[in-house]
C-alpha cells in the first residue's frame, strides 16, 4: 500500500508516475484530452458511444469545431458491459483508467465488479475523481455507501430521479477550485424550482427516454474512503487498495488504485487489513489538512499585522 499522502502534489501527476508505459492500458471516456497518449503508451480508448456518436453529442451544444475535431477515436464501444464487450476476444488489460467518469456511472459498485473481469492477474483499476468540496457540487450532500448499495440492489430506474433532482437543487455555477480553497465563493444554490420538478417528473414517468450526463454521485476523498471501507466489509469487490492520493492543495481531484486480488473475497483477514489501512489513511489526511489550515491562518495573521503596522506609520 502506497502511504505517501502528500497534499502538495496533484493526484494526476502521482497517478501517471505509478503506471508503467509497457503495460496494456484501457482508458475510459478520454473525450478530447486522453490521460495517456498512444505515442507514449500502449493504450486503447473505450466509451459507451462510438467516435461519431461522441462527436455528434458534443456538437449539439458545443459549436467549437477545434474541440470537436480534437475528440480522439474510440477503439472499443462498450455495450452491455465490459465483460460482455471483451468476452469473445478474451482480451485483458494491465490497467484500466478513468478520470472524472465514475461520478457519472449509474451503478458504481457493479462498474467496479465489471471492470475486474477484464483485468489481467494483479491488474490495476486507476481512478481519478472530483472532490465535490472544490467543484460546482460543493453544497451537495456526500453520496453514501448506502446510496450506492441501494443502486446496486434495486437499479437505476428507482434511484436516478432523486439523484438528478439533488444535482439540480444544490449545484452552483462556479467550478474554479482556487475559489473554494480560498473560501471566496460568493453565491449559494438558486435552483429553478419548476425546471427541477419537471426534470424529476420526466425521469419518474419516462425513465428510459431520458439521459442525464451530470454528476449522479458526489464524493470527497475522505467520504470515498469510507465507501471503500464498506465495500470491504460487505465483501463486494475483488480488489485491494494499493494507492490513494488525497486532493492536493488548490486542486479538485483525488485518486486511487485498486489491484485485482483473487484471494480477498475468501480472506477475511486480508479484508480487515484493508479496513485498518483505510482508517490510518483517513486520520493522516485529516492531520495533514489541519496542519495546512493552521499554517494558512498563521500566515494570514502575519499579513494582517503587517497591514496594521503600515497603517499605524501614517
Amino acid at each position: 500500500m502506497n502511504n505517501n499522502l502528500s497534499l502538495d502534489v496533484r493526484a494526476h501527476d502521482r497517478m501517471k508516475n505509478e503506471i508503467k508505459n509497457d503495460g496494456k492500458i484501457l482508458e475510459i471516456g478520454p473525450l478530447n484530452k486522453p490521460f495517456f497518449h498512444k505515442s507514449d503508451f500502449n493504450v486503447y480508448y473505450a466509451d459507451i458511444n462510438s467516435t461519431e456518436d461522441v462527436k455528434s453529442i458534443y456538437s449539439s451544444y458545443n459549436s467549437n469545431e477545434e474541440f470537436i475535431n480534437s475528440i480522439v477515436d474510440i477503439d472499443y464501444v462498450i455495450k452491455e458491459s465490459y465483460e460482455d464487450t471483451f468476452k469473445d476476444s478474451g482480451e485483458k488489460f494491465d490497467y484500466v483508467f478513468s478520470s472524472h467518469v465514475l461520478e457519472h456511472v449509474p451503478d458504481p459498485i457493479q462498474h467496479l465488479i465489471d471492470i475486474s473481469k477484464i483485468l489481467s492477474d494483479n491488474g490495476k483499476l486507476c481512478l481519478l475523481l472530483p472532490n465535490k468540496e472544490f467543484t460546482f457540487d460543493h453544497f451537495r450532500e456526500n453520496s453514501s455507501f448506502a446510496d450506492l448499495f441501494d443502486m446496486y440492489l434495486r437499479g437505476d430506474e428507482i434511484n436516478t430521479p432523486r439523484l438528478v433532482l439533488d444535482s439540480m437543487i444544490d449545484s452552483v455555477n462556479v467550478n474554479n477550485p482556487i475559489i473554494f480553497w480560498n473560501k471566496e465563493l460568493d453565491q449559494y444554490p438558486n435552483p429553478n424550482v419548476k425546471a427541477c420538478l419537471d426534470n424529476y417528473s420526466n425521469y419518474v414517468n419516462d425513465f428510459n427516454n431520458h439521459i442525464f450526463d451530470g454528476h449522479l454521485w458526489v464524493f470527497t476523498d475522505i467520504s470515498f474512503l469510507k465507501i471503500i471501507e464498506n465495500l470491504f466489509k460487505f465483501n463486494l469487490i475483488p480488489f485491494t487498495l494499493s494507492a490513494f492520493y488525497p486532493t492536493a492543495h488548490f486542486d479538485n481531484t483525488f485518486g486511487l488504485i485498486f489491484e485485482l486480488n483473487k484471494f480477498i473475497k475468501e480472506d477475511i483477514e486480508l479484508r480487515k487489513i484493508q479496513i485498518n489501512n483505510i482508517h490510518e489513511i483517513c486520520e493522516n489526511i485529516q492531520k495533514n489538512r489541519f496542519e495546512f489550515d493552521a499554517r494558512h491562518i498563521i500566515y494570514e495573521n502575519i499579513q494582517l499585522k503587517k497591514k496594521i503596522n503600515d497603517i499605524k506609520k501614517f
